[in-house]
């Protein structure tokens, strides 16, 4: 191994010590792919909420009548509340005192902060952006899966490491 490594390395036990984590042991490509899973899950159960939501507020107050395409006006709310829903749940949860989603928390792994800084909204957001463009899904997974602390690009980006609980 080399000096880079070998330093990361002791950073990351010293960060992780503090947090009652004695060795650190990075989750792997599957344990993320179930965490996610579980988490989509939960996603798709509270997606058809948000629907009848804007439905019952349509019914209710008549909020969406003054425009012709009612109903593409009700798929673009409901499709900008399912995002912030999303947005919210991974940035919020992870940001949580658990440091990690219901799917994380199920599988028993969480997000820890690499840097000195706590981790932020903002540190939230551009790993949730990162993680869910298309074009960097293929690239997360090489990263998991060869990188010697299996971060991926989102990691990488808002300093961050996925490690497993005690």
């Amino acid at each position: 191994m080399n000096v880079e490594t070998d330093s990361n390395e002791d950073q990351y036990a010293a960060l992780f010590a503090a947090d009652g984590v004695e060795e650190t042991q990075y989750a792997g490509l599957w344990m993320r792919f179930v965490a996610l899973a579980f988490d989509l899950g939960i996603l798709l159960i509270l997606s058809p909420l948000v629907l009848f939501f804007w439905i019952f507020m349509d019914r209710m107050f008549n909020l969406i009548r003054w425009v012709n395409g009612e109903v593409a006006v009700l798929w673009v709310a409901d499709g900008l509340s399912l995002f912030l829903l999303v947005w919210l749940y991974f940035t919020l949860m992870q940001r949580s005192a658990d440091k990690a989603t219901f799917g994380k928390q199920i599988v028993r792994i969480q997000v820890e902060s690499t840097w000195v800084y706590p981790f932020s909204l903002v540190r939230g957001t551009l790993r949730f952006f990162v993680k869910f463009f298309p074009l960097t899904g293929l690239l997360s997974v090489l990263f998991v899966a060869f990188h010697p602390h299996k971060r991926a690009l989102h990691d990488m980006v808002a300093g961050t490491v996925v490690v497993r609980r005690k």
